[in-house]
């Protein structure tokens, strides 16, 4: 049996490496700040960086650092939530419109309806059946998502 060597040739790692752009063999970049755009709650500043206070406790928490992995934002997040919120998160309900117990409607969504099913049932995932236009759908979403957003975690 023959064993490979892993050790490769300083020569051959000049051949390897010289097609490689030299910011490629740099350090890692400086993080690339996002736009942050939010109209439901703060906005932090930590290390000339800006980032959206989700909960509104006014540090920065794991969850809210957009440098930090995905799943360690995660992973903190749910460490956060209480049994009623993680339920909530796995129910996928409807939303009602304001002249449709089922949501089919021309109209738009019912928003104090969909408040008591976002703040008290938790519940962060809805079909919808309204027939609108395109930007009119935007505007309805947007207006559930400023809902979601005031929620104690802050998750649109």
């Amino acid at each position: 049996m023959t064993l490979i060597s892993h050790r490769l040739p300083a020569r051959m790692l000049a051949v390897l490496f010289a097609h490689l752009p030299v910011a490629a063999l740099a350090a890692p970049a400086a993080p690339v700040q996002p736009t942050i755009a939010t109209q439901a709650g703060p906005v932090l500043t930590v290390d000339g960086l800006r980032f959206r206070d989700l909960d509104r406790n006014g540090r920065l928490d794991p969850y809210e650092d957009w440098r930090l992995p995905v799943a360690r934002r995660v992973a903190d997040l749910v460490g956060r939530m209480t049994l009623e919120e993680k339920a909530g998160a796995m129910m996928h309900g409807s939303l009602t419109a304001t002249d449709s117990a089922v949501g089919a409607s021309t109209r738009g969504y019912d928003q104090d309806a969909a408040r008591k099913a976002i703040a008290d049932q938790h519940i962060t995932s809805f079909i919808t059946r309204l027939a609108v236009s395109p930007e009119r759908m935007a505007e309805e979403n947007n207006a559930i998502q400023r809902i979601a957003a005031e929620t104690r975690l802050g998750i649109p």
